[in-house]
């Protein structure tokens, strides 16, 4: 589930950057290992393999700083390469080091202002002594509606995992809920978060399972009195979750069987 809606994201992240990359102007990128080489005068392969890496860096850090630019820190270019990094805080590990020029193994040169409305990213070429830089120019226009499409995106994204994680709290729930009561003749705990529910918290390392959005504990009853059976349930955001259609969608003991909860029953 998770995975879905990471990949969602690099969908929208790859359709941006296509856009953006006609304003860029990549062609700078792709120039042609022949117009690499002066006419006249002899250049070593390391040069111009050196030359192709550091368009390839450049193309690389340009890609991860629209991730920044619309999914980190929304409208804003970061004010070092080293602020990349924080990109595997919403999607772990995917930076590793930063690109850094083959032969110097110095940082790229990189500059924002403070607003961070733009940014510029160069290096220096060996085969033909150029300086090839890249900067953002998104016009005003475009960039309101792709800020707007990528804060969409993220949203779908973040309710995606917390449903998930929902539905993964339930089940671990309903183990310790088992384990409970086999060792009670049969009978379920009359709650299942807080201080009334530390007997059953023991079947859980003493973790309480809560809401990831509202921090509120899940839907729980022990029904009837006897404590015979149970109804657990999780209250999900997205609407249309194909879950909804698997649950018990049972109505009694506290729950109305209503969708968009997902309720389990026992």
């Amino acid at each position: 589930m998770i995975n879905q809606a990471f990949s969602k994201i690099l969908v929208l992240i790859t359709f941006v950057i296509l856009i953006v990359g006609g304003i860029l102007g990549y062609q700078y990128l792709k120039t042609p290992k022949e117009e690499i080489v002066s006419p006249g005068e002899e250049k070593s392969e390391e040069m111009v393999a050196r030359d192709e890496k550091r368009m390839e860096d450049l193309e690389e850090i340009a890609f991860d700083l629209y991730i920044y630019y619309f999914h980190i820190n929304k409208g804003k270019f970061p004010q070092n390469l080293t602020q990349l990094l924080e990109i595997n805080q919403k999607f772990p590990d995917m930076i590793g080091a930063i690109p850094q020029d083959p032969k110097t193994n110095q940082p790229y040169e990189y500059r924002a202002p403070l607003d961070g409305e733009d940014f510029e990213l160069c290096a220096e070429l060996e085969a033909t002594k150029e300086r090839k830089c890249l900067n953002s120019a998104i016009p005003p226009e475009e960039k309101e509606e792709l800020l707007k499409e990528a804060e969409e995106a993220t949203e779908d994204a973040s309710i995606r995992e917390r449903d998930a994680k929902r539905l993964s709290d339930l089940a671990v729930i309903q183990t310790a809920l088992q384990l409970y009561s086999d060792d009670r003749q049969g009978r379920y705990p009359a709650v299942i978060d807080g201080y009334m529910a530390n007997l059953f918290l023991q079947y859980t390392g003493g973790k309480e399972f809560r809401d990831p959005l509202t921090n509120k504990p899940y839907l729980y009853n022990m029904c009837p009195p006897s404590g015979e059976h149970y109804h657990l349930g999780a209250k999900l955001e997205d609407e249309n979750s194909p879950y909804l259609t698997q649950d018990a969608d049972l109505e009694g003991c506290g729950f109305s069987g209503e969708d968009p909860v997902y309720d389990v029953s026992f």
